[in-house]
């Protein structure tokens, strides 16, 4: 069984008195100034592991919740009878991080939760939050549940996919020739001409007329396409991309956001679907 650790990582007690041990001083010095500079708590875990120098004796695994409670122990800056690891201002700045990311990382954006749809019926889904922080998404309409998800990662590929459209937004053009991209009432005329077709009985005035109607619903569909299609590429025109989704540009050209094994998907507002 390994020795239960009695000081915070990187002291000692020598001689009756708490005193810095270099070795695992220097890895706590790292730990604050790599997550200043942008470092996330599992890429410093991971980091610690290649070092050598065990949080606990006896093992050399570290994870992302032990380097949380050494960036948020305050008795690295010298409090009490510990010496001083790490500046204040360092501390500081790593506190002010660690503030702003639990803010933005606890829960999505209304804009975009609001959109999060069921991959089999389309229905709005439900967002659980777990004890463990593990998120899980179900649709109350036919049952679908995704698997563990985390909010901070949703919000990744949700950023990537906008910031692909803005460096790329051809990507967003949807084919008004394309059948697939029918309305309902069009397919329905459409079936309706072609059993009518085979029907050597079918009142030919009938058919005329239903032809008329199909290619109406036809123009209808192409005119809304190509006026969406134009639509996105103003609210495209001149942005950059972003370190987090923008929910303003999100509100006008998204539809839908769609978690389908294990994928993130997006529909936009004129029926292009992208991952």
């Amino acid at each position: 069984m390994s020795k239960k650790r009695i000081f915070p990582f990187g002291y000692q007690m020598r001689e009756g008195q708490i005193m810095v041990n270099p070795q695992e001083a220097q890895m706590v010095r790292e730990i604050f100034e790599q997550y200043r500079l942008g470092k996330t708590t599992p890429e410093l875990a991971a980091s610690a592991i290649l070092q050598g120098v065990p949080y606990r004796e006896g093992t050399a695994i570290w994870n992302k919740n032990m380097v949380c409670r050494i960036l948020d122990d305050t008795r690295y800056t010298g409090t009490g009878e510990y010496p001083p690891i790490v500046e204040q201002a360092l501390y500081d700045a790593v506190c002010a991080r660690r503030s702003g990311s639990r803010k933005k990382d606890a829960i999505l954006p209304k804009e975009i939760r609001e959109k999060i749809a069921c991959p089999k019926c389309g229905r709005t889904l439900c967002r659980t939050a777990c004890r463990n922080g593990k998120i899980t998404w179900s649709c109350p309409d036919c049952g679908w549940e995704s698997g563990w998800l985390e909010d901070r990662q949703l919000l990744r590929q949700i950023t990537a996919i906008l910031n692909r459209l803005i460096a790329e937004p051809n990507l967003t053009e949807r084919s008004v020739q394309n059948p697939d991209f029918l309305s309902i009432d069009a397919m329905r005329l459409t079936h309706e001409i072609n059993r009518k077709l085979g029907d050597p009985k079918a009142d030919t005035d009938e058919l005329l007329h239903l032809i008329q109607q199909c290619a109406q619903e036809k123009y209808r569909v192409c005119t809304a396409i190509g006026w969406e299609n134009q639509r996105i590429a103003e609210y495209l025109a001149g942005q950059q991309p972003a370190e987090t989704a923008d929910t303003a540009l999100f509100e006008k050209i998204v539809k839908s956001v769609i978690i389908s094994s294990g994928e993130i998907f997006i529909r936009l507002k004129n029926g292009v679907i992208l991952s």
